[in-house]
C-alpha cells in the first residue's frame, strides 16, 4: 500500500485533485428513471413467478393460516402488554 497525503478531515486537495483527474468525477451511471408502472409491473409479473404453476395443498393452506394466526396472536398479546404497562405507568404518575 501506499501512504496517501491524508488531513484530519479527509483528503487534503492535493491527493483530491489528484484522484479527480485519475479517475474522474465520483458518479454513478444511472440509466435513467424507471416509471411507477414499471415497478409495478415488474412486482406483479415477480409475484406471479413466485405462485406460477405450483398450486398450494390444502395441507399448505392450513399451515399458512396457523402461522397467520401465530402471528396475530403474538401481535395482539405484545400490543395488549404495551397498552397494560402505559396503563400501568399513568396509573403510578397520577394516583
Amino acid at each position: 500500500m501506499t501512504r496517501v497525503d491524508i488531513v484530519r478531515n479527509g483528503l487534503s486537495n492535493t491527493e483530491a485533485t489528484k484522484r479527480l483527474e485519475r479517475d474522474g468525477p465520483n458518479k454513478l451511471d444511472g440509466a435513467g428513471t424507471v416509471s411507477i408502472g414499471e415497478v409495478l409491473l415488474r412486482q406483479v409479473s415477480n409475484s406471479l413467478t413466485i405462485v406460477g404453476p405450483n398450486v398450494p395443498s390444502t395441507k399448505d393452506i392450513e399451515i399458512a393460516e396457523i402461522y397467520a394466526r401465530s402471528l396475530l396472536l403474538l401481535w395482539l398479546s405484545r400490543t395488549a402488554l404495551s397498552i397494560l404497562s402505559k396503563v400501568l405507568l399513568l396509573q403510578r404518575l397520577f394516583y
